[in-house]
């Protein structure tokens, strides 16, 4: 691992998090939009799914991902779902993403996906779990 990429938090209210935030942490947009279509839904593994995401810094460049599901019925509970569980993955920051996921598929690992390029091209993602359910992405920056 290279470093600790960002932490994600799926929230019913992405607008008062982003606020709160941004308020009394310091803490600067850098961007937000809505992320939808094959990639996000294969990435996630949850079909038809659209999510509202806002991408927030730190004065010291740590990054926190704000999460908001576009579907009603996503914002009411928590589950082991990685589309509805509160804090719901710690990105990294890899290497190589390929031999990554090789070495942690032969330990049993679970993926959701198998890596993908992102669709602007710049990084090569995957999500998988960690021995206890919590959601990872690996991401190699290209």
């Amino acid at each position: 691992m290279l470093s600790i990429r960002h932490t994600g938090i799926y929230v019913k209210d992405l607008t008062a998090m982003k606020d709160f935030y941004c308020s009394c942490f310091g803490m600067q947009i850098v961007s937000e939009g809505i992320e939808n279509g094959s990639y996000i839904e294969n990435l996630l593994g949850n079909p038809e799914l659209s999510i509202n995401v806002c991408k927030l810094r730190f004065p010291d460049g740590t990054m926190l991902e704000l999460i908001e599901p576009d579907r009603d019925g996503d914002k009411d509970a928590h589950s082991s779902n990685v589309i509805n569980c509160g804090c719901v993955h710690i990105a990294f920051t890899v290497k190589d993403l390929q031999i990554l996921y090789n070495k942690l598929a032969k330990l049993g690992i679970t993926f959701i996906s198998q890596p993908m390029l992102s669709p602007d091209g710049k990084v090569y993602v995957c999500f998988c779990q960690d021995p206890e359910g919590n959601y990872l992405e690996l991401v190699q920056e290209l």
